[in-house]
């Protein structure tokens, strides 16, 4: 039995979420001997992907890790030492203690030698030819994930943008998603990419506006150790905190950002570059934990 899920930001889709996966699982399952509740064929769709933090808070998020494991994505590295940075745990699943297998940058950009184009580029040029269509579809899961056993085999395996009257949609499928540490930054990574290929897209149809961003997932689950927190989450579904992310302007300036994360992550002696846009001086300030919630 598949569920559908229709909520207007990524914080009310994760409080119903938890409500049914905490109150009325399909399964309890044990993969790899953890314990979960399961729902199976999960159908997510949220009608504002501006909206996208978990903002509960019991499930309060690092927004540091968030932008920081969103620039290491967009510079296509798959540098373990990078992403260590903000969360050691990908220590834990690298096979080589050098690379993450599954770092989704390094295959949408083609920098994967199992992946031999850069498929950011390819999608967006298909939707350039012909507006709507079907073909705009970048792959992060890969026949080649299936030669070598790993223990970093990628949970999304695919991305769809598609415009239906004007509107630029985002569907995101992938195999597995825990609720607390997957679906939290991944509904947030997606939608960044969403508004970031409008942009990128607005050079060629200038009244395209952001649409819906649909979450398909094949097994949608919670960890035994995180119950106790998604109860707290189900009790006290109105304390959220207030997150206020800007929206993208000019994503040349980016490149700055990059430049200036690489000096803070590295601890070098270096001068900033001067940023003026007001969502990279967000994250930028948020690196620099000067915006704290």
């Amino acid at each position: 039995m598949s569920i559908s899920i229709t909520a207007k930001s990524a914080n009310e889709a994760f409080i119903k979420i938890a409500d049914k996966l905490y109150n009325n699982p399909e399964y309890v399952s044990s993969p790899r001997s953890w314990e979960t509740r399961e729902l199976l064929g999960a159908f997510i769709v949220i009608n504002n992907p501006y909206d996208r933090f978990i903002n509960n808070v019991h499930r309060k998020i690092s927004l540091k890790y968030l932008i920081g494991e969103w620039l290491w994505y967009e510079r296509g590295s798959n540098s373990l030492n990078e992403i260590n940075y903000y969360a050691k745990f990908w220590s834990s699943i690298s096979d080589d203690k050098i690379t993450a297998n599954s770092a989704y940058g390094h295959r949408i950009l083609g920098i994967n030698k199992f992946v031999i184009i850069n498929q950011w580029k390819w999608a967006k040029r298909q939707i350039i030819k012909d507006k709507e269509t079907r073909r705009a579809i970048i792959f992060i899961g890969l026949p080649s994930d299936m030669k070598n056993e790993t223990k970093d085999f990628p949970c999304t395996m695919s991305l769809q943008f598609l415009i239906r009257n004007n509107e630029l949609h985002l569907i995101c499928n992938m195999r597995s998603n825990d609720l607390v540490l997957g679906f939290t930054y991944d509904v947030a990574t997606f939608t960044l990419y969403q508004e970031k290929m409008l942009l990128e897209l607005k050079k060629y149809y200038p009244k395209l506006k952001i649409g819906k961003y649909f979450h398909m997932v094949g097994s949608l689950h919670v960890y035994k150790k995180n119950y106790e927190m998604i109860k707290k989450v189900i009790n006290d579904q109105d304390n959220n905190l207030k997150i206020t992310m800007p929206r993208m302007g000019d994503l040349k300036e980016i490149k700055k950002l990059q430049y200036n994360e690489s000096i803070i992550r590295e601890n070098k002696n270096k001068k900033f570059k001067k940023i003026e846009d007001r969502f990279c001086i967000w994250c930028q300030n948020i690196l620099l934990n000067k915006i704290k919630y």
